[in-house]
C-alpha cells in the first residue's frame, strides 16, 4: 500500500511539473488508439479542451492553417518512416486568431519492437515568429534607407572608429570595394591633418541654429586613386549591432571646395596682375611715351628741313636708344622673378614665330621675351594684318606659331582666320587679347587651328607655355 502511495506521490508531482512547464506534451498509445497524457497547454495553446481532442482525433489536422496543410500531412507521414519528425506551422484558433507552433513527434517502441507510442510536444513560438518577421522587416527598412540612399553614408564603431557598415553611394565616390571599407577605421580615409577636427565635430550636438556654421568645416578623404575629396559630415550618435555607433552622412562639396579654391587663387593672381599693371601703366605713360614722343618730333624735323646736322642725328640716336631701354625696363617689370627662371632654357630645334599686333611696342616686347628664351627662334612681326596675310600666302615654309591680336582696324584677327581657311593655310594660331572674353573663347571653338588664348600683358611664362622648350641640363 505504501508503495503505491509512493508511486501515485510521484506520478502526481510529474503531471505537475509538466503542466507548469510551456510546452504541451501528448502521448497516444497507438494499440488503444488513445491519449494517454495530454497536457492542459496543449488545449491553452489551440484555444479548446482536452476533451475535444479525445472526441476528435482528426482536430490536430482541422486546426492546421489551409496554407501549411502539406507541411502538417508530411510531418505524420514521416514519423514512421523516420521515428522523429520536427516541423512549424500555423494553427487557426476558434476565434479566428493564428498562431505559430513547433510540432516535435517522437515514435517509441515496445520491447517486441512494435511501434506503439507517439509522444509529442507541442511549442507556442508565434512570439518569436513575429520578432524575426519584425527584424526582417526593419532589415527591408534599413536596406532602403542606408543602402540605397543616394547620400553616401558610413556607420562606425564610436570607440575604435571601426567601420561597421557603409553604403554603395560612398562607395562609388571613394572608389575602395566593401571589403575594403569594412578593414579600415574611419580615420584611416582622412587626411591627417583633418583627424582631431572630424573626431572633435562626431561628438557635437547640432541645432538648427548652429547647423550653417557646422556645414563650413570641410574634411578631406583619401579616395581609392589617391585623389582628395572634400565633405561636410553631418553625425548622429546610434546603436548598431549592440556596439555605441556613429551614423555619419557625407556632403560632397568637391566641386564647389576647389571653385572656390580657384576663385581665390584668381583673385589673389589679379591683385598682383593689378600691381604689375600699375607699374607698366606707369613707365608706359612716363617714360616709353615720352621716347616715342620725342622721336617722332625728331623724325618730323628731318622731314621739314629735309637736312640734318649730326647733332640731330645723334639726338635721334640716343632717344631711340633711350625707347629701347625703357621697352626693356618695361619687359622686365612685367615678368619680374621669371627671367632667371628661363636663364637656363632653349628649344629643341629652331622654329618660326609670327606675330601680328597693330600696336608696335606689343611686337618689340615680344621680341625681347622670345630672344630671352632662345636666339634660335625666327620671329616675324606685322603690325599690318594685310600684309602678314599676302607673305602667309606666298610663303612656302610656313610658320610654326603665330600669336594673333583680335583687336585690329580694317582686318581683325577674326577676319584673318577666315582668310586662312579659305586659303587653306594650316599653321597653328595662339589669340592674344586684353579680356578674357566668354564669347570670343566659344568663338574659337569654330577655328581648329586655334590652340589657345594669351591674354595680355604678355609674359614669359605664358609664352613657354606655347613653345618646345625644355631645360639646357637635359640637353646631351
Amino acid at each position: 500500500m505504501e508503495l503505491e502511495n509512493s508511486i501515485f506521490i510521484e506520478e502526481k508531482q510529474l503531471a505537475n511539473l509538466l503542466e507548469n512547464i510551456q510546452e504541451g506534451l501528448w502521448v497516444y498509445d497507438r494499440t488503444l488508439r488513445s491519449y494517454i497524457y495530454f497536457s492542459n497547454t496543449i488545449a491553452s495553446i489551440y484555444g479548446r479542451k482536452n476533451s475535444d481532442f479525445a472526441r476528435n482525433l482528426n482536430l490536430w489536422a482541422e486546426a492546421v492553417y489551409p496554407e501549411d496543410a502539406k507541411v502538417f500531412e508530411k510531418a505524420s507521414i514521416g514519423l514512421l518512416k523516420h521515428g522523429i519528425v520536427e516541423s512549424k506551422y500555423r494553427i487557426s484558433l476558434p476565434d479566428g486568431k493564428i498562431r505559430w507552433i513547433k510540432d516535435k513527434r517522437k515514435l517509441l517502441r515496445d520491447y517486441s519492437h512494435f511501434p506503439r507510442w507517439v509522444v509529442g510536444v507541442i511549442t507556442d513560438i508565434t512570439d518569436s515568429v513575429l520578432s524575426k518577421e519584425e527584424l526582417a522587416e526593419s532589415d527591408v527598412s534599413f536596406q532602403i534607407l542606408f543602402h540605397e540612399n543616394t547620400t553616401p553614408m558610413c556607420i562606425y564603431e564610436k570607440q575604435k572608429g571601426k567601420i561597421l557598415e557603409v553604403n554603395s553611394s560612398l562607395i562609388y565616390i571613394l572608389g575602395y570595394r566593401y571589403d575594403e571599407f569594412l578593414e579600415k577605421k574611419i580615420t584611416d580615409l582622412l587626411c591627417p591633418d583633418d583627424v582631431s577636427g572630424f573626431l572633435e565635430n562626431q561628438n557635437l550636438e547640432i541645432n538648427q541654429k548652429d547647423r550653417k556654421e557646422y556645414e563650413k568645416k570641410i574634411f578631406r578623404f583619401i579616395a581609392h586613386n589617391s585623389a582628395i575629396k572634400y565633405f561636410v559630415c553631418l553625425h548622429f550618435q546610434s546603436i548598431f549591432h549592440g556596439l555605441e555607433s556613429v551614423i555619419t552622412l557625407f556632403f560632397d562639396k568637391t566641386e564647389s571646395y576647389l571653385y572656390e579654391e580657384k576663385i581665390k587663387k584668381l583673385n589673389k593672381n589679379l591683385e598682383e596682375q593689378n600691381e604689375q599693371l600699375k607699374k607698366i601703366a606707369f613707365l608706359n605713360a612716363h617714360q616709353v611715351r615720352g621716347h616715342l614722343t620725342s622721336l617722332l618730333s625728331l623724325v618730323h624735323l628731318i622731314n621739314e628741313n629735309q637736312t640734318y646736322s649730326q647733332e640731330l642725328f645723334f639726338d635721334l640716336q640716343r632717344t631711340a636708344l633711350n625707347l629701347d631701354n625703357s621697352i626693356k625696363k618695361l619687359t622686365e617689370t612685367i615678368n619680374k622673378d621669371l627671367l632667371e627662371e628661363f636663364s637656363n632654357l632653349s628649344l629643341h630645334e629652331s622654329i618660326n614665330i609670327m606675330q601680328i599686333d597693330d600696336d608696335p611696342i606689343q611686337l618689340k616686347i615680344t621680341e625681347l621675351l622670345i630672344k630671352k628664351i632662345s636666339e634660335k627662334i625666327i620671329f616675324l612681326p606685322y603690325s599690318d594684318p594685310s600684309l602678314a596675310l599676302e607673305d602667309l600666302i606666298k610663303r612656302e615654309k610656313r610658320p610654326d606659331l603665330i600669336f594673333l591680336d583680335l583687336n585690329m582696324p580694317v582686318l581683325d584677327g577674326w577676319g584673318l582666320l577666315d582668310e586662312l581657311q579659305k586659303n587653306k593655310i594650316q599653321v597653328e594660331v595662339c589669340i592674344i587679347s586684353s579680356t578674357n572674353n566668354p564669347e570670343d573663347i566659344t568663338r574659337a571653338k569654330n577655328y581648329k587651328n586655334i590652340q589657345g588664348f594669351l591674354i595680355k600683358p604678355i609674359t614669359l611664362e605664358k609664352i613657354k607655355n606655347f613653345l618646345p622648350i625644355k631645360s639646357n641640363k637635359e640637353v646631351s
